[in-house]
């Protein structure tokens, strides 16, 4: 089995309004696999994630991707991640018509255990509401989103 040598825990973000919810999940997952084939991801040869979809303000909603990735081939021995994230945040927003962002979470050089990156991966926190806490309409809008769609991103590892 391969590891992640050098994990660095991303996210992909699109904001979008309810009735978007379905068409957000399906060019998020496009827009990352195109991006793989960019020169500022292609060197990424692993990576493991999950999608999320969360109410953000009135009737909008945020689509978005936690991964780790392995970026061992992408930046330089100092560990500076700064270039390479404004790189594929350029990409990424040419792929989704400006409408997505893609950043590296703070504190990226302290992930060392699984755990964590399982837990950053599964936002069980923060992505699993509480009881009560979503409306029947969000709900509604969650079950037809999700209905039939992978969640999970995975390549490489």
């Amino acid at each position: 089995m391969r590891t992640i040598s050098f994990p660095v825990l991303t996210e992909f973000k699109i904001v979008i309004p309810t009735k978007g919810l379905c068409k957000a999940l399906d060019s998020i997952r496009k827009a990352i696999d195109r991006l793989r084939r960019r020169v500022c991801f292609a060197n990424v040869p692993a990576g493991v994630g999950a999608l999320h979809v969360v109410p953000f303000r009135g009737d909008l909603w945020t689509a978005h991707a936690h991964l780790v990735v392995e970026a061992c081939d992408v930046i330089d021995i100092d560990g500076d991640l700064d270039e390479w994230e404004v790189e594929v945040n350029d990409q990424f927003r040419n792929l989704t018509n400006g409408c997505g962002t893609f950043s590296v979470a703070p504190n990226n050089l302290t992930v060392g255990v699984p755990m964590r990156m399982a837990r950053y991966i599964c936002k069980a926190e923060t992505c699993a509401p509480a009881p009560g806490s979503y409306s029947l309409d969000q709900l509604d809008a969650l079950l037809v989103a999700l209905h039939k769609r992978h969640l999970g991103i995975h390549w490489g590892a």
